[in-house]
């Protein structure tokens, strides 16, 4: 079974607010453990308002080690890169 994390930053998930559509690249990264994370710009919004909402309130996505994803929250993925927990996949890939 593996890991399950969720991006924890100093008082709350990490987390970034969302872009106009259009307005950023998508990335794809392979997650390296389990990941939580949530994907819902409402939550992501009052998330980082600071307001505390109940994980089962969260809407949160999960991948699994060795699990393609490409919505993780902008401001997580420096931080998971870091870490060891998300590795870049190449275009084409």
């Amino acid at each position: 079974m593996s890991e399950i994390e969720t991006t924890m930053g100093s008082g709350g998930p990490e987390v970034a607010t969302p872009r106009p559509s259009g307005a950023r690249l998508v990335r794809r990264y392979r997650a390296l453990v389990g990941l939580s994370y949530p994907t819902s710009a409402s939550v992501i919004r009052r998330l980082l308002a600071g307001e505390d909402i109940p994980p089962a309130e969260r809407h949160e996505s999960h991948a699994e080690a060795g699990d393609i994803v490409q919505d993780l929250p902008a401001h997580s993925i420096p931080g998971l890169l870091a870490k060891g927990r998300i590795e870049e996949v190449p275009d084409g890939s």
